[in-house]
């Protein structure tokens, strides 16, 4: 180890001893998490490094980078450089990790260019989803399966200049340590202050590991440190000296690097000392060289400065232009902005490197310390150091540098845009929104700004904004953008296309009536584009769905699917048939709507442009199977589209999501819905997303509530405002909330209020709620209870109309249990407990038997009563639904009727018994060495949902680690690591 690698250990002991436990825990398989703190040159890196070196002589797999303020923008650029993502890397797994294609599992198909999107009627390529949240997604399962191959330790240096992806990614790995052979150690510095940095510091340090704040040395470490250096300690007029370094290493190192280049302070007997405390002869040297600087060292800054400045004129010029280029550069990157040979510019290099300022890295040149380059810049004027940013982008790009590192540049030098730029950014648009779309729509819209309104190349760019802007939800610059485009002269196809995004925006945005009047104007334009005119009235199609025309959307749909012949347009087809199936979900033609959305799905699976339109066709379609009970295929569907959905980095995922969560919930696996909406993250302010959090706290409130755990279900009651049906999509999707709720009242000994909860059932606006007949018997009993029969009666019949109008297996079985209650007819009602046991729906299963116990018992058929009500609680005590099992006995006791000794008991908080069956099948992949992305594909999970149920039963086994749980399943009984149990012999 080199000195200067000596130089931070210096009364560090405390800190290398946490690292020394770090490594010795991740060695038995469990994580860790470390945030280093300090001030510029405190030794953060120097500690890092020793960190790094550690771990691969232990054996682990080491990733390390360091943030750039110049790469800031860029989305999850720091962490890309850590893991060796590259396209061209012969792992195919990083090729994967930066391109979505690995084994066979390509990414959905997209415009690599203009013109293959122009040929699709575009104008310009489109971005399928998120990209920066796909490739969040990918850098998690990446990181997911190396842990699986060992321990991997990742270092990434000044977090304070993080990118926000990148630092999203570092806080979902820190909960990925608790599971994961995984040591995470960030460095920064205390300013700038970031809000997502304190609270990943508080996070750190209260659930994930340690928070290290490095202090400056005392004096008898910065006297360690000089003896270190030169060899032997300071004498005192050179201690007095090194105060000014106070207690920094870096800056104390600087200082005796610049006195010991000028002579001044040199070795004299038992000491280090300064040049005319050290004798005559020393004083006349140092004289001779510049005895005069002493008094200038005064800051870290004149100190570096000197450093620098005692190299030559040529290789400091060479290096403020490094400066430019960020914290490392290749020299192939040196040589294209300066105009030199590497053979020129190789005794610069070498000069540099011996001088301290440069090392290398690979087979790359980075600035020694930070510190090094910040001055280096600070020497350069603030007007010519854009424009050598700007000269230097140029040169760049003509030899063909990556997009991101040419925009990196401009980005920094926009106010010395001199027009140059609008070339490449309308020839690289496409490949630097798929890259850092944010970096895109900054740099496109600035150039907008400065281009004459007459400029050929405003077309393509404000094109791309505006497609840009959509995709990205940004709905008022999206609108900003089309009106200007429809606003100036345009093509037919480029007005088509605006009108198509503005009228769409429109519409997420709830204005209906204006979207209704723009898509009609231009549909009726005679100039209309061929292409365009019947996509533009599919638009006006589904605006009528928002407005609930539902026969006429589908009429005017299938005459344009009619009109486009037997080849039709893809994007007219789809959206045609995604309104017409959307038409049949409304009036309960369940099968109708799959059958559409099959065609549909067929016509755009192979347009990258639709990807979002095979999304939403997915979840429509997955829905349709649920409401027909025909579950398998429904989680079929929602897996395949999920995956998807993570490739692309949709918002759509939370629809997907939350309607897993919703399938596990209806299934009675409650469970395993808790574990698919505990991935769900609150989505942005999208139109066709904001119903979500009502489904979701719903779903938990339910299910807290039938579990007799009233602080949970209160929690997520009031987690969302009263005004459940102040819209109509919070009205359709509001069941589940409305049945919590009314759980909560009745549990609480309120039948009256439990009932008044489910009135508002019959009030017209809830027509549309899609579930009503299901919640429709829970409104009779209660209102029976509480001898309200006007409303039970008026609760059967208007679920028997809902029945007879969507003859759906649930609507027609709630419409039997409802008039079996009016009636007390028990056979009634058993039926439709037939028909949810064979459907596989669980409560309303067990709902329906103790019904029936109840109607059973009043009609003294006691065998029987005692029967069906040993059924029901059978039910309840699989769910752990502890309140229902409660109210079945009590029920019943008036009647005489006691089921037996069954129990309805919670299931245990710890120990493998207390492990769900979802939760004992990963458990036993576990221990059979798989990583969570194999184990999500093998029991058709998401990768985020399995670590969910690893994190539970981490919890519940109190293991500390995957190597833990595999001890405990070996003991628990022998697997076939397929989750399935196999006799011991």
């Amino acid at each position: 180890m080199t000195p200067t690698s000596l130089d931070g250990l210096v009364a560090r002991d405390a800190e290398l001893a946490v690292f020394q436990d770090f490594l010795d825990r991740l060695a038995h398989g469990r994580g860790g998490c470390a945030l280093l703190e300090g001030e510029a040159g405190i030794g953060k890196s120097t500690l890092v490094a020793v960190l790094r070196d550690q771990a691969r002589r232990a054996g682990f797999e080491v990733s390390h980078s360091t943030c750039d303020e110049l790469r800031q923008r860029f989305p999850l650029a720091v962490l890309l450089d850590a893991l060796g993502v590259d396209p061209r890397s012969p792992d195919p797994l990083r090729v994967w990790a930066a391109t979505g294609e690995y084994g066979g599992s390509p990414s959905p198909p997209r415009a690599d260019d203009d013109a293959e999107a122009t040929a699709r009627g575009w104008s310009v390529s489109l971005v399928g989803g998120d990209p920066v949240m796909a490739g969040v997604e990918r850098l998690l399962e990446l990181v997911d399966r190396l842990c699986a191959n060992g321990p991997l330790v990742m270092a990434v240096d000044d977090l304070q200049w993080a990118d926000e992806a990148s630092l999203l990614v570092w806080h979902h790995l820190c909960r990925a340590t608790l599971q994961l052979p995984l040591l995470l150690v960030g460095a920064c510095r205390p300013v700038p202050r970031r809000t997502d940095l304190v609270r990943l510091r508080r996070e750190i340090k209260a659930r994930y590991g340690s928070v290290l704040s490095l202090d400056r040395l005392p004096r008898e470490a910065v006297a360690e440190l000089t003896r270190r250096v030169t060899g032997a300690p300071p004498g005192p007029a050179l201690a007095e000296r090194l105060e000014l370094g106070a207690g920094n290493p870096f800056y104390v190192r600087e200082l005796l690097d610049a006195l010991a280049r000028v002579r001044i302070a040199t070795p004299s007997g038992p000491v280090t000392e300064l040049a005319d405390v050290a004798g005559p002869d020393a004083e006349q040297a140092a004289d001779s060289r510049g005895l005069h600087a002493r008094q200038s060292w005064r800051t870290l800054a004149s100190a570096i400065a000197d450093r620098i400045d005692f190299v030559s004129a040529d290789t400091r010029e060479v290096l403020r232009t490094a400066a430019l280029l960020g914290a490392d550069f290749s020299v192939a990157e040196l040589t294209q902005v300066l105009g030199r040979s590497a053979l020129d510019l190789a005794p610069t290099m070498e000069e540099a490197i011996a001088a301290g300022v440069l090392e290398s890295e690979g087979i790359r040149l980075r600035f020694r310390h930070e510190l090094l380059r910040e001055a280096l810049q600070e020497s350069i004027p603030g007007p010519l150091r854009v424009t050598l940013r700007r000269d230097a982008a140029k040169a760049l790009t003509a030899g063909g540098a990556p997009v991101e590192k040419v925009a990196e540049l401009l980005l920094a030098a926009t106010d010395a845009a001199d027009g140059w730029e609008l070339d490449w950014l309308a020839e690289n648009a496409a490949g630097l929104s798929r890259r850092a779309p944010d970096v895109a729509a900054e740099l496109i819209g600035h150039a907008l700004g400065n281009a004459a309104h007459d400029d050929p190349r405003r077309d393509v760019l404000e094109d791309h904004l505006a497609a840009l802007s959509f995709l990205m939800a940004r709905y008022e610059q999206a609108e900003q953008s089309t009106r200007r485009i429809l606003a100036a002269p345009a093509s037919r196809e480029r007005h088509g296309q605006a009108v198509w995004f503005l009228g769409y925006t429109l519409m997420r945005t709830n204005r209906l009536g204006e979207a209704h009047d723009l898509i009609a104007r231009a549909v009726a334009d005679p100039r209309a584009s061929p292409v365009w005119q019947p996509r533009l009235g599919v638009l006006a199609a589904m605006a009528g769905l928002s407005a609930d025309h539902y026969d006429e959307a589908a009429e005017a749909a299938k005459r344009i699917l009619a009109a486009g012949g037997p080849d039709p347009d893809p994007m007219t087809a789809g959206y045609a048939l995604h309104t017409m199936a959307m038409s049949r979900f409304a009036r309960g033609d369940m099968p109708g709507t799959v059958e559409a959305i099959d065609q549909a799905l067929a016509v755009v699976h192979a347009e990258p442009e639709l990807t979002d339109l095979r999304l939403l066709l997915s979840a429509n379609q997955a829905a349709a199977l649920i409401n027909l009970d025909r579950f398998a295929e429904a989680a079929e569907r929602m897996r395949t589209a999920r995956a998807l959905a993570e490739r692309t980095g949709t918002p759509r995922i939370n629809s997907l999501i939350v309607l897993a969560g919703e399938l596990a919930y209806q299934q009675g696996r409650w469970d395993d819905a808790r574990a698919e909406l505990a991935t769900f993250a609150d989505p942005t302010r999208n139109a066709f997303v904001q119903y979500l959090p009502t489904v979701v706290h719903g779903v938990e409130a339910l299910i807290a509530g039938h579990r007799d755990d009233r602080r949970t279900a209160n929690r997520h009651l009031h987690a969302l405002p009263d005004a459940t049906g102040a819209v109509a999509y919070q009205t359709n999707n509001g069941g589940y909330l409305l049945m919590a709720r009314a759980l909560a009242a009745e549990s609480a000994g309120r039948a009256d209020a439990a009932a008044a909860e489910l009135r508002v059932l019959l009030d017209p606006e809830y027509a549309v709620m899609d579930d009503r007949a299901s919640m429709f018997p829970h409104l009779v009993r209660l209102a029976l209870d509480t001898a309200d029969l006007p409303t039970a009666r008026q609760a059967a019949e208007a679920a028997r109309i809902d029945a007879r109008a969507n003859p759906l297996p649930r609507a027609v079985a709630a419409g039997d249990w409802c008039h079996g209650l009016i009636g007390s007819d028990p056979d009634l009602v058993l039926a439709a407990a037939d028909a949810y046991r064979t459907a596989g729906r669980r409560l309303e299963h067990g709902n329906a038997m103790e019904d029936a116990a109840v109607l059973l018992a009043a009609a003294e058929r006691v065998d029987h009563a005692r029967s069906a009500a040993a059924e029901a609680l059978a039910v309840y005590e699989g769910l752990g639904a502890v309140w229902d099992a409660r109210r079945a006995s009590a029920r019943l006791r008036p009647h005489g009727v006691r089921p037996g000794v069954r129990k309805t008991r919670r299931r245990p908080q710890n120990g493998w018994a207390a492990l769900t069956e979802t939760e004992t099948r990963v458990a036993d992949l576990v221990r059979s060495g798989w990583s969570n992305p194999e184990i999500a594909k093998r029991l058709l999970l998401s990768r985020r949902t399995v670590e969910t149920h690893v994190s539970h039963i981490l919890a519940k086994l109190q293991a500390g680690s995957r190597r833990e749980i595999a001890e405990i399943a070996e003991s628990a009984g022998v697997t076939d690591g397929t989750g399935q149990r196999v006799a011991q012999h």
